[in-house]
């Protein structure tokens, strides 16, 4: 079973690399589906 922590790890590493940022539980960054220069995807964990 995947802890909530290990998931919270993934779901930062993804988010920076995708220009975001990340606190807590949850990120902002840039969307790869189309040229975005605003962060408009929100990953959370939970």
């Amino acid at each position: 079973m995947i802890k909530s922590f290990e998931l919270e790890f993934e779901g930062e590493v993804l988010c920076r690399k995708l220009g975001g940022t990340w606190q807590k539980d949850r990120g902002l960054c840039l969307c790869p589906a189309h040229d975005d220069h605003n962060p408009s995807l929100s990953i959370r964990v939970g």
